[in-house]
């Protein structure tokens, strides 16, 4: 049997081969240009098991092992419910189709991925900024309206109801579209956005700029409220300092005053009446400092209960959402520039070379580890969470 080789040069999709007068059949053509997306294929892979089964432990350790429910961590087992449903959607998807870049035939399974994709990857997202307003209440208004359960619960219908209107027109923009490889007559089948008569239509230009135009308010929403609430907690953190350096100033000043008051004692003994003044003066000055400290407490009232309202736990938990907000605007960023260049250029994936695919896709894909890191974030920062899942690491080993 002869064995064909195929070379990928600037027309990848369309042209696979040294020659044009080597046959050429789509299942080779196919397998040609998925033998390039194999790095990629390996890494969604990575994606898809690593994801789910973290987030499958965060869902199990605060719904299952944990018996008492927290108000402080009510979202983090939903979002990782989001994150695990969005990452077995979009990683096992990408893997079908870097398996299948030229036999994608099936319209309806095409258009369910899509929709389904931008529906978990906006409810991800969407959630994100609801934890980011619940942060922003509790330590920049922490004496104003919170949200409470019932508010937390109402805000997760609204999402999904939002979610799901954002994502319905993506039946409509995706499809199995024919790519048709001129040199060798071969039509392969790839699910991208339809083009209809050989451009695309105004609403589907509309719709990218409106998930555009969504995706971009959101960053800036974000950046905003945890911008604000990094400024809170810095002031919080210097105050917490200033407070250290007055406790130390003062007792440094007590410990003085105490050993001029036996070098005292020491030199003239009970007979040093003359230096009654002294007690008494130091005695009223402590007097009139308590009652200004007392004053002082009353007039910063607010700052007083601010800052025990913002323990350390409630910044920690603040810092693990921020982190993850952080990683969500980088690693969605390069999707939504691709997404602008693919809809600007209907040829741009057919254009490229095999090392330039490769890198694109791999970008295209990078919003996965959003769904994939966040597990680990818990585990390094949330102490709470790392110790419930030492107990269920242990308690199996202990039977």
């Amino acid at each position: 049997m002869t064995t064909k080789t195929f070379s990928t040069n600037a027309t990848s999709l369309h042209q696979n081969s040294t020659g044009s007068d080597v046959k050429l059949t789509v299942d080779e053509w196919n397998d040609a240009v998925a033998g390039i997306l194999v790095p990629l294929t390996v890494i969604l892979v990575l994606y898809l098991v690593v994801g789910c089964f973290g987030n499958l432990s965060v869902i199990y350790v605060y719904w299952c092992q944990i018996r008492t429910p927290n108000n402080e961590r009510f979202f983090i087992p939903i979002l990782a419910l989001v994150d695990m449903i969005s990452c077995a959607v979009c990683a096992g998807s990408g893997v079908y189709a870097n398996m299948h870049p030229l036999k994608f035939e099936s319209d309806i399974g095409c258009k369910l991925v899509a929709f389904l994709g931008v529906l978990f990857a906006t409810l991800s997202a969407d959630l994100l900024v609801i934890i980011a307003v619940d942060r922003f209440l509790k330590i920049c208004f922490p004496f104003g309206t919170q949200m409470t359960l019932y508010w937390k619960r109402v805000s997760l219908m609204a999402m999904c109801i939002v979610s799901t209107f954002i994502a319905l027109p993506a039946l409509f923009v995706y499809g199995s579209v024919p790519v048709v490889n001129p040199v060798y007559n071969l039509t392969g089948w790839r699910c991208v956005n339809v083009v209809q008569n050989g451009r695309r239509p105004v609403w589907e230009l509309f719709y990218k700029a409106l998930l555009f135009d969504y995706v971009m308010l959101r960053f800036i929403v974000l950046t905003i409220m945890y911008v604000r609430i990094g400024k809170v907690i810095c002031k919080h953190f210097k105050r917490h300092a200033n407070r250290g350096q007055c406790a130390r100033a003062s007792q440094c000043v007590s410990s003085s005053s105490t050993q001029l008051n036996n070098e005292v004692s020491a030199v003239y003994g009970n007979k040093g009446s003359s230096f009654g003044f002294l007690e008494k003066y130091c005695c009223k000055k402590r007097s009139l400092n308590r009652a200004a400290s007392e004053f002082d407490s009353v007039r910063k009232g607010r700052d007083s209960v601010h800052a025990h309202r913002t323990d350390r736990k409630g910044l920690r938990l603040t810092f693990v959402f921020m982190l993850i907000t952080g990683i969500y605007i980088l690693t969605f960023g390069p999707k939504v520039v691709l997404m602008t260049f693919e809809t600007m250029n209907e040829r741009f994936w057919t254009t490229m070379t095999s090392g330039e695919l490769v890198g694109f896709r791999f970008l295209y894909t990078l919003f996965i580890v959003n769904n994939v890191v966040n597990p680990f974030i818990y585990g390094f920062l949330d102490d709470y969470f790392r110790k419930e899942l030492g107990k269920l690491c242990v308690l199996p080993h202990n039977r």
